[in-house]
């Protein structure tokens, strides 16, 4: 399950990548994303590398938490800033890479318990 979970990560955080490319280009989080996502679907299949993996995609899950939150409150404040389709998409994959990232520690964390009993 894991494993379908670390792909499933890493196409919304290419996904997220590429949007947030056509949006405001290639920066530093363009590479963040696509490097974590891509880092977090290889390491699930190997096997010394599963917890970094999913120690990743619990820092970006935070993060993309911090984007959604901060975005949400742009959005609402003044009500001067309305969100468009492709701004509500980004938020919606930065939400959804913060979902699967946060079932993917939880996942790799019950791993970890069973393993140590």
């Amino acid at each position: 399950m894991e494993k379908i979970i670390s792909i499933l990560f890493a196409l919304f955080c290419i996904a997220t990548a590429l949007m947030s490319n056509s949006l405001l280009g290639a920066g530093m989080w363009f590479w963040i994303i696509l490097v974590s996502g891509l880092f977090v679907a290889v390491s699930a299949y190997i096997p010394g590398l599963d917890m970094l993996g999913a120690f990743i995609a619990g820092l970006l899950a935070l993060v993309c938490i911090g984007a959604v939150l901060l975005g949400l409150v742009a959005a609402t404040a003044g009500g001067s800033f309305r969100l468009e389709g492709s701004e509500a998409m980004l938020l919606a994959s930065f939400f959804c890479i913060a979902l699967s990232g946060l079932i993917l520690v939880v996942l790799c964390k019950r791993k970890s318990n069973r393993l140590d009993v």
